[in-house]
């Protein structure tokens, strides 16, 4: 700390600078009595760097910052607590026993993982862990590898924190059955999901992944897997149905070297496709709704059928459901379904007159006008929607808005949106952020110059 100077006259007069670590310390000691762990942690950070021998203002600073950064923590504040744990990080670890320096490291980590350091977050847990088998850090490891798709390394951490005797949770069950799944051991991910269910018998979460879990072993059971460069495809080896499979991995293949180019985004992993030799499979395997084609629930799953129809029809479907796959892994699974569904609509590169007949037909009276989906409506799942012509509005309104921000703005200002929503953003501050509008004032700008365009009575 700099000495305080006072000016008497045309003297200055400096304090000395120890005087100034004695009240830090009296009244940092007096704030960590208080439990007033920002002051005591500002205050004693000051004394410690003054003397920084003193161990038991180390200890005191140390727990301080920890206890500071835990409360940062829990009110989202990233940054500052990464900025609390990096101090802490340069106490002589001579002066603090080992229990407060797991505590920093885990708390790093945390901090790290709020926001979006995966790499840095997984070593930060690992030091902690080298420190302490603390059931909380296996499982932040877990969700740190869940993250970064090492399946196999994040169902082995949430395998060792249900082991360690720490009080299973129900973010631990589900976390562990998901990364189970995503391991392609299904039969495993049902264990994980029955035995969360024992524990916490209503959960919605586990009840729906225990009958999507149930519904593909089902259908898939008589699947084999071939690997491909780009593709781990799912199919039943039916000699009959062979052409029809390789045209849809013909289509795959085109749809990858499009779609990468035009997202300048090449997957590390390939992508898994599950291909059903019925409508009627591909019904009861996926649960997607009787009006949806194909679907991607984190895999592309289509019927063979598709690849009956032209091959325009087939490149389209093919293309859209491939288009999930990337904006997915683009922003990091934080994409609204409208804008999600819009861009793949967009991808699919052909004008799509009906959606605009279908906004003309809705927008035209007042009374069909007040059926419109707003955004925020339109932010969740569309495979929720059972009617195809509520449906039919949900992807028009999307393809449509997209297309208007495209025009508007640009795509890279779309870019720009989802590498904001994979830095954990919400799609309110990503837009505003990038096109300076909400939700409601976009909306309320794309339907007007929709009106403007075909000259509605808006």
């Amino acid at each position: 700390m700099k000495p305080l100077l006072l000016a008497f006259g045309f003297a200055l007069l400096a304090l000395p600078s120890f005087l100034f670590a004695a009240d830090d310390r009296a009244n940092g000691l007096a704030a960590f009595a208080a439990s007033n762990w920002k002051d005591a942690y500002l205050l004693l950070s000051a004394a410690h760097q003054s003397a920084p021998s003193d161990r038991d203002v180390s200890l005191k600073a140390y727990h301080a910052a920890m206890a500071y950064a835990k409360d940062l923590l829990a009110t989202q504040r990233h940054q500052e607590a990464l900025t609390v744990c990096e101090w802490a990080s340069t106490i002589d670890p001579e002066l603090v026993p080992e229990s407060f320096r797991f505590l920093v490291s885990h708390n790093k980590g945390m901090a790290e993982l709020g926001l979006g350091k995966i790499d840095s977050a997984i070593r930060s847990f690992l030091q902690a862990k080298e420190l302490s088998s603390n059931p909380t850090t296996l499982q932040a490891l877990g969700v740190a590898y869940s993250k970064k798709e090492d399946w196999s390394n994040a169902v082995s951490m949430f395998t060792q924190c249900l082991r360690s005797g720490g009080k299973p949770d129900l973010s631990l069950f589900q976390g562990l059955a998901h990364a189970a799944y995503q391991a392609g051991d299904t039969g495993k991910a049902l264990e994980w999901v029955r035995q969360g269910i024992l524990a916490f018998p209503s959960d919605p979460t586990l009840l729906a992944l225990d009958a999507k879990y149930r519904r593909e072993n089902r259908t898939e059971e008589r699947m084999r897997e071939s690997t491909g460069l780009n593709f781990d495809v799912k199919f039943e080896d039916l000699s009959e149905q062979q052409d029809l499979r390789s045209k849809i991995l013909r289509a795959l293949d085109e749809a990858y070297q499009s779609v990468t180019r035009d997202f300048s985004f090449y997957p590390d992993k390939n992508v898994r496709v599950v291909i059903y030799p019925s409508s009627v499979d591909f019904s009861s395997g996926s649960g997607a709704p009787n009006w949806a084609a194909a679907n991607f629930d984190g895999k592309i799953r289509i019927p063979v059928g598709a690849a009956q129809g032209s091959d325009d029809s087939l490149r389209r479907i093919v293309t859209h459901e491939f288009t999930h796959f990337i904006i997915d892994k683009v922003s990091k699974q934080n994409c609204p379904a409208w804008l999600h569904e819009g861009l793949a609509q967009v991808q699919e590169k052909n004008e799509k007159g009906w959606a605009s007949a279908v906004l003309r037909r809705y927008m035209g009276h007042k009374k069909t006008r007040e059926q419109m989906m707003d955004l925020k409506t339109l932010e969740g799942s569309f495979l929720s929607i059972s009617d195809p012509e509520r449906a039919s509005l949900a992807y028009a309104e999307s393809y449509l808005v997209t297309k208007y921000i495209i025009g508007q703005y640009g795509m890279f200002k779309v870019s720009q949106i989802l590498e904001d929503l994979a830095g954990g953003s919400s799609i309110s501050d990503a837009l505003y952020g990038r096109l300076a509008v909400d939700s409601s004032e976009l909306q309320r700008r794309w339907m007007t110059s929709f009106a403007e365009e075909f000259h509605l009575d808006w």
